[in-house]
């Protein structure tokens, strides 16, 4: 009888223990439930998030970070960093209203990079039917008889570089000895030395920080001891942009631009005479710059000059 009495007793302990130990099982497991939750929520958010993952784009050498849903603007040897005077380019998909005239003096240097090419002999009868004078840098490219004739028929002949490789900007030698062979072709073909330039990339390319840690820094400055001006642009016709690619598209970008920039302003624009659509664009250009008041002027060394932000 005492045994089951003893039995009875410690079988009605064991029930109360069960009984103490029941909320803090219910709140353990509770709190298990809700850590599992919240982590499951933070993997699918950081997975979404890994989507935005930044990537590297490069529109003639200038090296930009975009998000994958982010789609790069009209932009040309030129890009998405802050420079100065630089006002913002029409997108080729952009539908402007009509351009409208202008009032007030202002002057236009065209420019035109990478040749001479095959598309060069057309923009020269272009700029000589209208007596208008421009800015060419010049590489180690094309025939010696374009360079002569842009020489002679009043045109400015400027540098940008003999290869376009931008392992030029390895370090301050190679950077000058490509700069000391397009100019040494310059001086045989017109019998001057230029002493304008145009940095391949220009002065803000951040492409160069490939080769060399701050060689734009030191070269900016170099040049200049060395008794070089160099010219950057504050109007991107865009057309080396891969959204670019209609005659259209590079006369509303310029014409725009240029409109934009207000009375008493100067316009330094950048083209390429490497791109037939580009070049296709200049006669209209010219005719509204003629229309609506503008002076074309030749960079020389008395010009204002455009520099970039420097970002490397």
């Amino acid at each position: 009888m005492k045994k089951d009495v003893d039995y009875i007793i410690e079988q009605g302990r064991a029930r109360r223990r069960r009984l103490s130990l029941q909320p803090v099982f219910t709140f353990f497991m509770s709190a298990l439930f809700t850590a599992l939750i919240i982590s499951s929520v933070q993997y699918i958010g950081g997975d979404r998030s890994s989507k935005t993952d930044s990537k590297v784009k490069i529109v003639d050498g200038i090296e930009t970070e975009v998000s994958d849903f982010v789609e790069l603007s009209s932009v040309s040897e030129g890009h998405k960093l802050e420079i100065e005077e630089t006002p913002p380019v029409s997108n080729e998909t952009a539908q402007p209203s009509e351009i409208p005239s202008v009032s007030g003096k202002r002057i236009v240097y065209l420019t035109f990079d990478d040749g001479p090419s095959g598309y060069t002999p057309k923009l020269l009868d272009v700029l000589k039917k209208y007596n208008v004078k421009a800015t060419f840098f010049v590489t180690c490219k094309g025939s010696d008889e374009m360079i002569l004739r842009e020489a002679n028929e009043g045109h400015t002949v400027a540098l940008h570089t003999c290869s376009h490789n931008y392992e030029i900007y390895r370090s301050m030698d190679t950077y000058f000895n490509d700069l000391n062979t397009v100019s040494a072709r310059v001086a045989r073909i017109t019998g001057k030395s230029p002493k304008i330039i145009r940095f391949p990339g220009g002065a803000s390319n951040s492409i160069s920080a490939r080769y060399n840690k701050g060689i734009m820094t030191a070269l900016t400055s170099e040049v200049e001891k060395r008794g070089y001006r160099y010219f950057d642009w504050n109007v991107s016709s865009g057309d080396a942009s891969n959204n670019v690619s209609t005659t259209d598209a590079v006369y509303r970008n310029v014409v725009n631009a240029v409109n934009g920039r207000g009375d008493g302003s100067f316009s330094v624009v950048l083209q390429h005479d490497t791109k037939d659509f580009s070049v296709n664009a200049v006669e209209k250009i010219i005719q509204y710059g003629l229309k609506n008041g503008y002076e074309f002027k030749t960079l020389d060394e008395n010009s204002p000059t455009v520099h970039h932000r420097v970002n490397n």
